[in-house]
């Protein structure tokens, strides 16, 4: 079984060229990374390693994400998101 990411060692990957995704997966991260489960904790490390461009377009729903597992995740994000505004 893969290690699980802990909350800190994924706090540096949510800083991004992009403030709104600074600001978005940095804000998820804090209020919502316990309440992941393992495997949704290493989807969003996965989620993590793609480029800012994509993470943003599949963020505002722009473009889907091709992956499905991404995907469930990224609804949680978005859902997370627009309650926070």
């Amino acid at each position: 079984m893969p290690v699980l990411p802990t909350k800190s060692s994924l706090a540096w990957q949510c800083r991004r060229g992009l403030l709104e995704l600074d600001l978005v997966l940095g804000r998820f991260l804090n209020d919502g990374f316990e309440q992941l489960t393992p495997a949704e904790k290493l989807n969003f490390a996965m989620l993590l390693a793609h480029s800012d461009p994509d993470l943003y377009q599949w963020l505002v729903g722009q473009t889907p994400c091709p992956d499905a597992h991404l995907r469930a995740l990224l609804i949680k994000i978005q859902t997370y998101r627009k309650s926070t505004k």
